[in-house]
């Protein structure tokens, strides 16, 4: 979780995400959003905006969202494994095969499906350039529930309460990496080493050029070291090497680490951390703006007490409740 921007708007609309991405597009210097990833879930106006002022950029819908609206209907728990081995399907062979179990069991969750395009929603019909093969929207619930108590501050205290967590995270986070003694970040390595232990189930052929032949379990992969790729996509998707693609690089003597994505590298890591947020002077220190009064809204008249109720009476008809 970086956060890059926020806003406090007045409505979840068409309006106010063109005005937030139009910013972020100019401070960004996005273009027409070329080699970006965005996720996000279904929220109102965002997909006509995203379309409109950043044609070019690949926009994933959040499958927990999606399978959110589809289990109201088609809640099943076969409807509910096939799903998902669509959504994390990297291939898109093993996505028709998950389709296919999806229409078996259900037509109308398949009927349903279909209203998505692939690529928004399988790791199968995803990009590459990313080094995300995340299918869920969970940094930004991540975010949500770590300024949870933020949001229910006044406005001013509520942005300045995000920005002395914002100030202090950067900084642990950048102290707590500078003492870590590692190329790959830890997590990633977990990940990587996980691959590495798999990969002892592997055999390897070489056809003494560019290729590999591996097979895992009865079935064959092409690998390709000097391109980075593997049938399977895991690699080219999340960044790092999958089993088969460890298997080869074992074969050419060489380590796995140096073909992790300088993303998950320590070295990009901290550069990511190494600037600071500014600290903020208190409201004394306030100097005054051009433009209209910002005024708090109108307050509003609060009941004591719980509300009063109708009670319907024994004969008919109904008499007020109070306390």
């Amino acid at each position: 979780m970086f956060p890059i921007a926020m806003a406090v708007v007045e409505t979840e609309s068409y309006a106010s995400w063109s005005w937030f991405l139009l910013l972020l597009i100019e401070d960004l210097e996005l273009r027409d959003g070329y080699g970006i990833t965005l996720i996000s879930d279904q929220q109102k106006g965002l997909d006509k905006a995203v379309k409109e002022f950043l044609p070019h950029v690949e926009h994933r819908n959040c499958t927990r969202h999606i399978y959110s609206n589809l289990k109201k209907k088609y809640g099943s728990e076969s409807v509910k494994t096939a799903f998902w081995m669509a959504a994390t399907a990297t291939h898109p062979e093993a996505f028709r095969t998950a389709m296919k179990d999806i229409q078996r069991i259900s037509k109308g969750a398949a009927e349903k499906l279909m209203e998505f395009e692939p690529k928004v929603w399988s790791k199968a019909y995803f990009e590459t350039h990313s080094k995300s093969d995340s299918t869920e929207n969970n940094i930004s619930e991540c975010f949500n529930a770590w300024i949870l108590k933020s949001r229910y501050m006044p406005i001013i205290d509520m942005l300045t309460d995000i920005h002395d967590l914002l100030m202090e995270r950067l900084h642990k986070k950048r102290d707590a990496m500078l003492t870590k003694d590692c190329i790959v970040v830890p997590r990633i390595k977990k990940v990587l080493d996980e691959a590495v232990k798999e990969s002892n189930e592997c055999s390897v052929l070489w056809d003494g050029k560019e290729n590999f032949q591996v097979k895992w379990r009865g079935i064959g992969y092409c690998v390709n070291l000097r391109e980075g790729t593997c049938s399977c996509r895991v690699w080219e998707l999340s960044g790092i090497p999958c089993s088969h693609a460890i298997c080869a690089i074992h074969k050419m003597r060489k380590n796995p680490v140096d073909y992790v994505s300088h993303w998950f590298k320590k070295d990009t890591y901290m550069k990511t951390y190494s600037h600071c947020l500014e600290v903020l002077r208190g409201e004394p220190f306030w100097e005054d703006t051009l433009g209209d009064e910002i005024l708090p809204p109108p307050i509003v008249k609060q009941l004591r007490g719980r509300p009063k109720r109708q009670r319907r009476r024994e004969g008919g008809g109904r008499e007020e409740g109070g306390k």
